[in-house]
């Protein structure tokens, strides 16, 4: 469902900023070979009036395709313009509507673009996007339907792994299918963004460590490969993310053949793997300041000196913003928006929710686990996603917000999704109830399944198809609005 979903999505703009020229920018100079996004010497940005010295003020960003980014930001405004409005008549597809720009060719022409926002993040997020450039290019010099193909790549490169982290999953199965098909997450997982394998690689290093934590018996040399790679990824995507390492020490607190003094030292080791390459990414993208593109007065240097020397008063503002932050996503539209003020995805949304609660999966005979280390499973789990929300909270308060500013400028719902299946499990572990034998096979490795009562099963697929109702819904809409925008 989430992959049928998010194909009719990938043809249309998306809401919300996601696939913006920037990120398409920045993936193609990916494809090229180019690492590291340079500056940009005979342009200036915008910086805070207090930077004299103009230390935040350089723009980052290289040399693309005009056809590309051109495409990307105008057909997705012409498209999505009423004709009384002054909006084009298209054909679909819409890459072959003679007359609209996404006809022009790939290598016309060329020219410089900042995308100072989007240099700071790693290319590992965007290897997707290349190697659905590349190949695209064997086919076809046409603009829109290159980036077509590169959102199909990377739509296919996060459904897969999110499909083998469901399969593989000891507990949680649910929570993920529910909230990969929240609309929020369906239109990001057909966008050419960082969002995208953020949130694909953040569940992979969940499901991993959840799977190392029920296995009861020593870990296989596959898997410590394997936790390492998810481990090591967590420093290759967006920065804001990493504080998920620390949900390694749940491994031997929950798994008892994991406490050896090699395994421990194994598991410190990967988390300082982690640490030595998420502070070499960030020390080579430290001085890069994306509020630079924006008329917004930002300065990370002056405003790092402003929050530690205001540090109390910072922490008031993370929890004012703690209170009003739209965790949910609920009333945030994205594609819909375009056609109109809608308010359709708030209540699929909390369908979404109770969904990922309240259906039970007998394939997840491990919840006694989780459940015998409740205490300590719901504390790492709250205290990773308080992590993540503060260094995310942060980075935009640096980069985006002015200098001293009482509000934190550009925050989204939308970077708060890979933290949202933690809390959700804290809730399943808290209120499934789950009878002594059950614990006790569990903790023996008892390979049981736990059966059902009847009206739980009925309560789960009746829960299920709705689910899958709900989301058949919101695609055909959103199909039907986009081919035929008055």
């Amino acid at each position: 469902m989430l992959i049928i979903g998010s194909c009719f999505a990938v043809l249309v703009p998306a809401g919300g900023g996601a696939d913006e020229p920037n990120h398409i920018a920045r993936a193609v100079s990916v494809a090229h070979g180019d690492m590291f996004a340079d500056k940009i010497p005979d342009r200036v940005g915008y910086t805070s009036p207090q930077d004299v010295d103009g230390v935040d003020s350089a723009l980052y960003g290289g040399v693309v395709d005009s056809a590309l980014t051109d495409v990307a930001w105008h057909n997705m405004v012409d498209f999505h313009t009423p004709k009384n409005k002054g909006g084009k008549i298209y054909s679909f597809p819409t890459w072959t509507t003679q007359g609209m720009m996404s006809h022009r060719n790939v290598g016309e022409k060329e020219h410089v673009e900042a995308f100072s926002n989007s240099a700071v993040n790693s290319p590992f997020v965007y290897a997707p996007f290349a190697l659905g450039y590349w190949l695209s290019r064997i086919f076809t010099s046409n603009a829109y339907a290159i980036i077509v193909i590169m959102r199909m790549f990377g739509l296919l490169t996060a459904s897969g792994i999110l499909f083998f982290c469901i399969r593989y999953i000891p507990i949680g199965k649910w929570v993920l299918v529910s909230v990969s098909l929240m609309p929020t997450m369906v239109i990001l997982d057909a966008t050419i963004t960082a969002d995208t394998m953020t949130y694909a690689m953040c569940i992979s290093f969940i499901t991993v460590v959840f799977k190392c934590m029920c296995e009861n018996r020593a870990l296989h040399h596959n898997q410590w490969i394997l936790l390492s790679l998810v481990s090591i990824s967590l420093a290759l995507i967006k920065l804001s993310y990493v504080p998920l390492i620390i949900l390694l020490a749940l491994i031997p607190i929950a798994n008892q053949y994991v406490r050896s003094k090699k395994d421990l030292f194994s598991l410190l080791g990967i988390m300082l793997c982690t640490g030595i390459l998420f502070i070499g990414w960030y020390l080579a993208v430290s001085s890069i300041n994306t509020g630079a593109m924006f008329d917004v007065g930002a300065s990370p240097t002056l405003q790092k000196q402003y929050v530690f020397s205001h540090l109390i008063t910072y922490m008031g503002l993370l929890v004012k913003q703690f209170i009003g932050q739209n965790f949910f996503n609920l009333g945030v539209n994205g594609t819909l928006d375009l056609h109109g003020h809608y308010a359709f995805t708030g209540w699929i949304t909390v369908c979404v929710l109770i969904c990922a609660v309240l259906l039970i999966d007998s394939r997840e005979n491990r919840l006694a686990i989780f459940r015998k280390n409740a205490v300590w499973c719901c504390l790492f789990f709250l205290l990773a996603a308080a992590c993540v929300f503060g260094l995310v909270e942060t980075a935009l308060y640096l980069q985006f917000s002015p200098v001293g500013a009482d509000d934190i400028a550009g925050v989204q719902p939308r970077y708060f999704l890979p933290i949202l299946p933690l809390l959700i499990v804290v809730v399943v572990i808290m209120t499934r109830q789950t009878d002594e034998s059950t614990v006790q096979s569990d903790l023996e490795g008892t390979r049981g399944t736990q059966v059902l009562r009847e009206a739980e099963n009925c309560l789960g697929i009746g829960m299920m198809l709705s689910l899958q109702l709900i989301s058949a819904i919101f695609t055909l809409y959103l199909l039907f609005t986009t081919l035929y925008t008055a």
